[in-house]
């Protein structure tokens, strides 16, 4: 519902593809979900989101990181 954006009850999905660069605007995609990373919080700033979008990002890589391994 993106708390910390907009106060609003509309749900969406918001999908970092990691290592990606390339427009895929209106294209169909499949997105399967691996694990929960966090619940969905509000923060105080739009600073504190970046930071933990950034923390987030990191902790993907490492999930993901092992699961290549097994």
């Amino acid at each position: 519902t993106r708390p910390t954006i907009e106060d609003s009850l509309r749900k969406t999905i918001e999908v970092h593809i990691l290592d990606f660069n390339a427009s895929i605007y209106q294209e169909l995609i499949l997105i399967e979900f691996m694990y929960l990373l966090r619940h969905e919080i509000k923060f105080q700033s739009l600073d504190e989101l970046v930071t933990q979008l950034v923390r987030d990002k990191a902790h993907t890589i490492d999930v993901f990181s092992v699961i290549k391994k097994d």
